[in-house]
């Protein structure tokens, strides 16, 4: 898919000397990054999710299953 963003000027010359340090393209650099942000936010829903699970007596029953669940999206998962 092409999509067309807008980055900061400033920016520019940082992203470019990252994507060489990596030794890949500026696309291929900003994919990764961005698949890492959205990882990292459901990451975090989930996170939010299981302490909405805890109350005063206790864990909630489905707790693991909920953990298991977003352990099975996780891309990062070996």
């Amino acid at each position: 898919m092409r999509l067309t963003v807008h980055i900061p000027d400033e920016m520019k010359d940082e992203i470019k000397r990252a994507a060489q340090n990596e030794h890949t393209s500026l696309s291929s650099l900003v994919s990764e990054a961005l698949r890492f942000y959205i990882y990292e936010q459901k990451k975090k829903a989930l996170g939010q999710k299981v302490l909405d699970m805890v109350t005063p007596s206790g864990v909630a029953p489905d707790t693991h299953e909920e953990l298991e669940r977003g352990r099975d999206d996780d891309p990062y998962r070996l």
